[in-house]
C-alpha cells in the first residue's frame, strides 16, 4: 500500500471495513441521486423549451414521476406526500409508520409534477381551491403494478404555498397473466 501511495496517488490510503449490503445501499443511493439530477435538468430544459410536458408522452416529467413512485414502492411505502414550502418541496414516503424524505426539489418543477399526477389521476389541473380525489395504476416493474389513490388538498388561499398532494398505494403482482393483490399498503 505504501508503494501505491507514493507512486500513484501521492495521498494516504485509508482502509475501512463495511458490510457488502451497506456498500450496495450507498452505491444505489448515489446512482439514484445522479439519475434524479439528470431528470430534473431535463425537466427544466423541457419547461424552458415551451413544450407542453404535462400532456406529452415519454417526457422527463413522466420519467421523474415514475422514478418517485418506483422508489417509494421499493421501500414498501404505504403513502407518499408532496409537501411544498416557500423555496422547495419535499417528497416524503411513509415506511413502517414513519414519514421519511426521499426527494427534495426546488419549486420550479413542482407545478409540472403535480399537474402530471393530476392528469394521471383524472383530476382537474386548474382546480386549486377544493380537495380532489382520484386514482391511477402504474407499472413499476415487469410483474409489479401499483394502484395509486391521489388526494390533492387545498391549504391556504392567502399563502404562496401551493396545494399539497398525498398518495396511498396498493401494490399488486402479475402472476400467470392475472393480477393478484400482494400487499395492501395503505
Amino acid at each position: 500500500l505504501e508503494v501505491i501511495e507514493r507512486m500513484i496517488l501521492r495521498k494516504p490510503i485509508k482502509i475501512f471495513i463495511a458490510l457488502s449490503g451497506d456498500i450496495d445501499n450507498i452505491i444505489a443511493r448515489l446512482e439514484k441521486e445522479k439519475i434524479t439530477k439528470n431528470l430534473v435538468e431535463k425537466v427544466r430544459q423541457e419547461l424552458k423549451g415551451g413544450i407542453n410536458v404535462i400532456e406529452a408522452k415519454n417526457t422527463a416529467i413522466d420519467q421523474l414521476t415514475k422514478l418517485v413512485f418506483q422508489n417509494a414502492i421499493k421501500q414498501n411505502a404505504s403513502d407518499i406526500h408532496l409537501e411544498p414550502n416557500q423555496y422547495n418541496f419535499s417528497i416524503r414516503a411513509r415506511v413502517d409508520g414513519v414519514l421519511r424524505e426521499i426527494f427534495s426539489f426546488e419549486n420550479d418543477i413542482y407545478g409540472a409534477l403535480v399537474s402530471k399526477i393530476k392528469l394521471l389521476s383524472n383530476l382537474d389541473i386548474s382546480e386549486k381551491r377544493k380537495s380532489q380525489d382520484g386514482r391511477f395504476s402504474m407499472k413499476i416493474d415487469k410483474n409489479l403494478y401499483a394502484n395509486i389513490y391521489a388526494k390533492c388538498e387545498f391549504i391556504n388561499p392567502t399563502s404562496s404555498i401551493k396545494d399539497r398532494v398525498a398518495f396511498n398505494m396498493l401494490k399488486q403482482a402479475l402472476a400467470n397473466g392475472t393480477i393478484k393483490q400482494t400487499t395492501h399498503i395503505i
